[in-house]
């Protein structure tokens, strides 16, 4: 039976659910799920109606065989989705068919942009023009979903209104989450610590340890870690005490002032230069002053000032600008 007419119906409310499924499970985002209370499965098929008449216009009544094509375009091109449905009913020129139930209705079709269904009775050919499928009200759901599929991508923006982000790695749980303040912050649900806020002024704030290799900063001045020392490209300037356990090597030279003892106030030597080896003694040496060297192993210190103007042990003398430090439990620098 030649079928030269062919027109669609009014959708009824399983179409609007299926097609509308269709269309929401084409609107992906990232894998993270919301952790939302997900709504009610949405069945993955597609309702569709409408009328046959033969060659002279008149209503059909009867089972025919109609097979259901959906094209990503007008005319031409390869079916994305085929289904043939046989034995449908048809009374007086009305047909109502579930697509998807026979032949699986992949998703992924309706991700793209308009899409059309061609129809074809028995041996008849495909009838012309195919019909547009559209959106239903039930798409609107879409706007408010609640979850989203996994292992999915996103080409666009996402917002999530006064809510949070959650992120999990088997039971591992991280919350981001603006706080009252606008703080940006992530939190380890786990354990409820916060291990990183970021300010909108641009403060970021870390309550735990901080690792990293390099530190930059905006006039290039640079902090790195190498090895077992710690890097400064830049002079530092310390408004307080610095305090070593260690000694403190000054390889292009030393240019401040030196204490003996961090409670003597006023007993400060200027030291302009580079200090070259240290020597004990107990004795205060000025500009000037001679030295004597004393063997290492007597009990006295082994450096003293010379107590007459010339001994054959002399071996140098303090200038202005000092190559040697004495020491003895403390520091005397001459200046």
């Amino acid at each position: 039976m030649n079928m030269n007419r062919f027109s669609s119906l009014a959708v009824g409310r399983r179409l609007r659910q299926g097609a509308l499924l269709l269309l929401l499970l084409a609107l992906v985002a990232p894998a993270a799920p919301l952790y939302a209370a997900p709504p009610a499965q949405i069945p993955p098929t597609l309702n569709y109606q409408g009328t046959l008449r033969d060659a002279q216009g008149n209503l059909i009544n009867g089972k025919r065989d109609i097979t259901f094509k959906i094209y990503g375009a007008a005319s031409g091109g390869s079916p994305l989705f085929t289904e043939e449905i046989k034995e449908v009913t048809v009374r007086d020129g009305l047909f109502n068919v579930v697509l998807g139930d026979g032949a699986a209705l992949n998703s992924t079709i309706f991700a793209g942009g308009a899409l059309y269904i061609g129809v074809a009775v028995g041996t008849d050919a495909e009838m012309t023009p195919r019909q547009r499928l559209h959106p239903v009200p039930w798409a609107h759901q879409a706007t408010a979903a609640t979850t989203l599929n996994p292992n999915a991508t996103i080409s666009g923006g996402v917002t999530l209104q006064n809510g949070k982000w959650t992120l999990n790695t088997a039971d591992k749980y991280w919350d981001i989450q603006p706080d009252a303040s606008g703080i940006l912050r992530f939190v380890y649900r786990n354990s409820g610590f916060l291990r990183l806020g970021i300010n909108p002024n641009g403060n970021v704030q870390v309550p735990g340890d901080f690792y990293t290799r390099s530190v930059f900063f905006d006039n290039g001045a640079k902090i790195t870690s190498n090895g077992n020392s710690v890097q400064i490209d830049r002079p530092v300037n310390v408004n307080g005490e610095i305090n070593s356990d260690a000694r403190i090597v000054a390889a292009l030279g030393f240019n401040g002032k030196c204490a003996n003892s961090l409670n003597s106030v006023g007993q400060q030597q200027t030291c302009d230069q580079d200090i070259a080896e240290t020597f004990g003694t107990d004795q205060r040496t000025e500009a000037g002053d001679l030295v004597v060297f004393i063997p290492e192993d007597r009990t006295f210190p082994a450096v003293q000032r010379a107590t007459q103007p010339y001994e054959a042990t002399i071996v140098g003398v303090v200038s202005t600008k000092p190559g040697l430090v004495f020491d003895q439990g403390e520091t005397i620098l001459a200046g």
